[in-house]
Order: C-alpha cells, then structure tokens, then sequence
C-alpha cells in the first residue's frame, strides 16, 4: 500500500531513531544473552554513564524525559540478574545506543528499508534530541 501511495504522492516518513520495541529480535536477543548478545552494546546500560549505579539527585533533575518517573527500566535477563537500561519514554520503547557498531548498523538498516521499501522522499527522525546519553 506504501508503493502504491508513493506513485502518487510525495511521502515523508518517520523513524524513531531513539528506541526499539522489546518485542524486537534484537531486544530479546539481548533478554536471552545478556553482555553475550551480540546486541548488548546497543542497549544503554546506565552502570556505563553512572558507575555508581545511577545519576545523583541534581543529575536526575537535568534530565530531559516524558515520564515523571526517572528515565530506567530494570529489564530481567534470562540468567536471572537484572540490568538497568536507559528509557525515556515508555516500557514499549527500550532506548538504543545509535553510536556502538550495532545500533548504528541497525540505524543504517532501517532508514535504508524505510527509502528503498516506503519510496520516501524525506524521513523525518523522531525523538532525535534524545539519542545522546551521558553523564554532565
């Protein structure tokens, strides 16, 4: 329906380029594995921005979200341990890391799918304020 809809119009579509579903294959993936996945490094782990285990209070308030809750999800691996994961928006929407080798070949991926099979002429990429993560 896209193609057809391409024939005659110009289309722009969007990309969420801040986070993936956790139905996603490379999400579950990573839920099974673990650092083992090779998907690991595109999740946003928030022992690798805070290594104490999460921002201070002052940190906490500069944080830009849009949820009232910090912007975390505790996700259970396979193995039983938990990890805290960079999220912020909802529980639907795991942030990713578009700057490790995966989350920029998963990136790269999408927007070329999104050209090739949605005759896009222009992509708008959604949520792009949030994709940096750093402590700061």
């Amino acid at each position: 329906e896209v193609h057809a809809l391409g024939d005659d119009y110009q289309l722009c579509l969007e990309y969420m380029v801040n986070h993936i579903s956790p139905a996603s294959p490379q999400f579950q993936d990573y839920i099974q594995h673990g650092d083992a996945s090779r998907f690991a490094s595109m999740f946003v782990k928030w022992k690798e921005i805070w290594p104490a285990g999460g921002p201070s209070a002052e940190e906490l308030g500069k944080l830009s979200t849009r949820k009232p809750a910090p912007p975390v999800i505790v996700v259970d691996l396979a193995d039983g341990s938990t990890v805290p994961l960079w999220n912020t928006f909802t529980d639907q929407q795991i942030d990713i890391n578009p700057f490790s080798e995966e989350g920029w070949a998963f990136t790269e991926a999408s927007l070329k799918s999104l050209c090739e099979q949605g005759r896009a002429r222009l992509i708008r990429l959604d949520a792009f304020g949030y994709v940096t993560k750093k402590a700061g």
